[in-house]
């Protein structure tokens, strides 16, 4: 409740929800060794975050991060529920290399979850325009999730058994900034 709380996974900061007489700093270690003696269910600890969230549907996001730790480089795929102004991390996978990740790892992270809650509890997925691939679309409209996914407006299109491709920045040019549309995909994406 403390990380929850205190809105910060630093484990300084969530000692700070710890109640006691013992010192700051001895509350910290404690957090740490918790952290560090504990072997996780990840499943169960993603079912008891969205207990904690509870809701009907939920915003997936997909997203990968990337940063140095000294001469370490640090490239992490999450899986995170959106609540509120915030999302929550539910799953994650350590990647071993710099750059997009395989299809078949977000798919596998995307199973987990509907093998867990269902597919009938994501209401759509976010993602960056870097989880764009044929074989990832085609698993989500399968799957028949919704998703938001930026695109390039130069990006080229084809519009519903039209002969031609267009530029999408020219397709929905009546879109205003910070406004958006639902649009049907179609099988066979980016062929």
């Amino acid at each position: 409740m403390s990380l929850i709380e205190n809105c910060s996974v630093s484990g300084k900061n969530m000692a700070l929800g710890i109640l006691g007489k013992a010192k700051h700093s001895s509350r910290t270690q404690r957090i740490y060794r918790f952290f560090r003696d504990q072997i996780f269910n990840y499943d169960q600890v993603a079912k008891f975050i969205l207990n904690i969230f509870a809701n009907d549907k939920y915003i997936i996001v997909l997203d990968r991060t990337c940063w140095k730790f000294g001469k370490s480089d640090i490239n992490i795929l999450f899986l995170a529920i959106v609540f509120g102004k915030i999302s929550v991390p539910i799953y994650w996978y350590p990647l071993e290399h710099s750059g997009a990740c395989s299809s078949w790892l977000m798919e596998a992270m995307l199973e987990r979850f509907i093998n867990n809650f269902g597919v009938h509890k994501i209401k759509y997925l976010l993602a960056d325009r870097e989880f764009m691939g044929k074989e990832w679309l085609n698993f989500l409209t399968t799957k028949q999730i919704k998703f938001a996914i930026p695109v390039r407006k130069d990006m080229l299109i084809r519009i519903t058994n039209a002969l031609q491709t267009k530029p999408v920045g020219k397709s929905f040019d009546y879109v205003k900034a910070l406004e958006y549309i639902e649009v049907r995909v179609c099988y066979g994406i980016m062929q």
